[in-house]
């Protein structure tokens, strides 16, 4: 089932008018704190993001997890929050209450599964975000996983924001982000599936796992697909668990590998440095 972004945006300005706690985060999105580093010659973003607290410091072992309700789930959800439902036959569209992005939405499985892009019986999830993509050209697609920035990883969700946020979409920056990123280019969604699929493989026998630690960003664009994957090696940075002055609550997922660092604690946005960036980056992700 296709949308155009009109009816994405009509949907999204009526959740704003429904849900006074959207309407609020929104309202304080545009009123953010922003810094600008130039990070290995790419120009980064820093935001100063308060509400995004509950993601940042989530707690994903799986005895957290199974001790609360799966807030992606319908019957978990506040009463404000409507969905786009039957996308592909098996997603949902919702607002993001919590935003990164003018428009950021989360489109959860309608079924409750874990956060995994290897379906049981039927391959690989890959050209679903492939087609979701395509279906909301005005945005960025984007997918983390289990172990790699998911804070909800007992349920299998994508998420989308708004295009032209993120620096790693400037092509200028391109060649910079490609000592970490694997990039594949192509108007042919069979040959971004089989490119992506051994990409797929290889680090999957590498990492010896499910799935491999993975983020991915994707977005449709005059008729052509640009996939940025980044292949992970570590959940998080010794300076999110390092104390005192030496702490940095940053926790690195896409966003965060495609130039934009989400910090909610004012301290840490104050301090960081594009030093301290370059390091997060590279400790987190494969070269």
């Amino acid at each position: 089932m296709a949308f155009e972004p009109i009816e994405i945006d009509t949907f999204f300005d009526e959740q704003l008018d429904e849900w006074q706690t959207a309407r609020d985060n929104y309202a304080a999105l545009a009123r953010m704190r922003t810094r600008s580093l130039l990070v290995d010659d790419v120009l980064y973003k820093v935001q100063f993001n308060p509400a995004r607290i509950g993601s940042t410091a989530a707690q994903t072992d799986a005895r957290s997890i199974g001790a609360r309700p799966c807030f992606l789930c319908r019957a978990h959800r506040p009463p404000e929050q409507r969905s786009l439902s039957g996308v592909l036959g098996k997603y949902e569209i919702l607002v993001n209450p919590y935003p990164i992005f003018p428009r950021h939405l989360t489109i959860p499985l309608m079924k409750h599964r874990p956060q995994s892009l290897v379906e049981e019986g039927a391959g690989i999830r890959f050209g679903d975000l492939l087609t979701l993509a395509k279906l909301l050209p005005a945005f960025t697609l984007f997918y983390n996983g289990a172990r790699s920035g998911a804070s909800a990883p007992d349920h299998l969700h994508f998420q989308a924001g708004s295009r032209g946020v993120l620096p790693i979409e400037e092509a200028r920056y391109r060649s910079r982000f490609e000592q970490h990123a694997r990039f594949i280019d192509t108007d042919s969604k069979e040959e971004a599936i089989a490119r992506f699929s051994e990409l797929f493989r290889s680090l999957r026998v590498s990492q010896e796992g499910a799935e491999p630690m993975l983020n991915i960003l994707c977005w449709y664009h005059d008729g052509q697909w640009t996939v940025s994957l980044f292949p992970r090696k570590k959940f998080r940075p010794a300076c999110y668990h390092a104390t005192g002055s030496a702490q940095l609550l940053c926790s690195p997922a896409a966003v965060e590998m495609g130039g934009l660092i989400i910090l909610p604690r004012a301290e840490d946005f104050e301090k960081i440095t594009a030093t301290d960036i370059h390091h997060i980056i590279r400790e987190v992700c494969k070269p």
